[in-house]
């Protein structure tokens, strides 16, 4: 197969894609400035266990520069990435053209599996694919036993439950990227070079399904703003949360967005991720994308500091899988000490003034 850069294909070539009947996944991934995240390479190393050729989707400013910019990560591993152009609907995310074109690339190419990472974009975009698909989807899996057998946590993670997947649909899978590792040496049976796919706005209002031009022209939702905290950690960015080594949160105890903002440049000193409690999101002191737990992210972190955290079930849903957790808490009776593994009783403020007195050495 031929590296197709970043020229759109052929007619042949595109039709070859959406017309061939034939076994595969396709995984949805997303990617920053054309280079895919650990997120999409957690699961395409997960739908990699099914021995079957994976087509990699990712859409939106840039995703055209995917195959060039991250040809080490996939090559060998996935056998097409399939790009679309720019504003074509898909530049934000938005669940309604994302789920349209998921179900019309499955309709043409029958896949087996359809993948993708258990975070916010993938939540909002595959149940809606799968309702559009009449198929139900398995949601957090954390274990592939089989083709159609899969492990996932239930009851804030006490539970660990075995599903059987017995419908003769697509089987609809999001995974936890911190139960897979992105970076496996694991080979697929993909080709070596990948093929390059670019789906223009045409390719996607004809070649696909007539539907979709409704979707992108006339859409249920539409996108007003973007607000994003961004963390910055010298030129680069602080490490992603849900697969950094290190993870330092703060809850409740720090009483204020100061207190919070002064944990977080120690975390960039220390090349650690900052997290949060959902009551410090609440109270407006950090974004919603470092919120830790149930409703949260699920961190996979060597070493997990808890800073004024009292460890409701909810929370500690989160952190279950982290290597060492230090609780760092005033009250000797707060829930967060029954599952740490070092634990310090202190005055939370007394704790961050030694720790800022130490990042400033470094």
């Amino acid at each position: 197969m031929r590296w197709a850069g970043t020229v759109s294909p052929t007619k042949r070539a595109l039709q070859s894609l959406l017309v061939g009947r034939q076994l595969g996944t396709l995984v949805l991934g997303t990617h920053a400035h054309g280079e895919v995240d650990e997120d999409t390479l957690c699961s395409v190393e997960a739908a990699s266990r099914f021995k079957e050729p994976i087509h990699l989707l990712v859409g939106g400013v840039g995703s055209s520069a995917v195959p060039e910019k991250s040809r080490e990560a996939l090559e060998g591993r996935v056998s097409s990435v399939i790009t679309t152009a720019q504003d074509c609907g898909l530049d934000h995310g938005l669940a309604e053209p994302y789920a349209a074109l998921l179900t019309s690339l499955h309709r043409k190419r029958d896949y087996s599996y359809i993948i993708g990472a258990d975070n916010a974009f993938t939540a909002s975009i595959l149940p809606r694919a799968a309702a559009m698909l009449d198929v139900e989807p398995v949601t957090g899996v954390i274990n592939i036993l089989d083709q159609s057998t899969f492990v996932r946590p239930v009851f804030a993670g006490n539970i660990k439950s075995m599903v059987k997947h017995h419908g003769c649909g697509v089987r609809m899978l999001s995974i936890r990227p911190s139960s897979f590792s992105g970076r496996s040496d694991c080979v697929t049976d993909s080709p070596r070079q990948m093929e390059h796919h670019h789906l223009t706005k045409e390719d996607m209002e004809t070649s696909l399904c007539g539907s979709l031009k409704d979707v992108f022209t006339n859409p249920l939702s539409t996108h007003l703003s973007f607000s994003k905290e961004e963390m910055e950690l010298g030129e680069g960015r602080m490490p992603e949360l849900s697969h950094a080594r290190i993870v330092l949160a703060g809850g409740r105890a720090l009483q204020s967005k100061e207190n919070f903002d002064r944990l977080r440049r120690c975390a960039e000193k220390l090349g650690a991720a900052v997290g949060a409690t959902r009551a410090a999101v609440d109270a407006g002191w950090a974004p919603n994308e470092i919120q830790i737990g149930q409703t949260g992210k699920i961190v996979a972190s060597d070493t997990y500091v808890a800073f004024g955290i009292s460890g409701a079930i909810q929370h500690v849903a989160g952190i279950r899988d982290c290597g060492t957790i230090i609780a760092i808490n005033s009250d000797p009776e707060a829930p967060i000490f029954k599952v740490a593994d070092y634990g310090l009783v202190e005055d939370v403020f007394n704790v961050l003034d030694r720790l800022e007195r130490y990042c400033d050495t470094l």
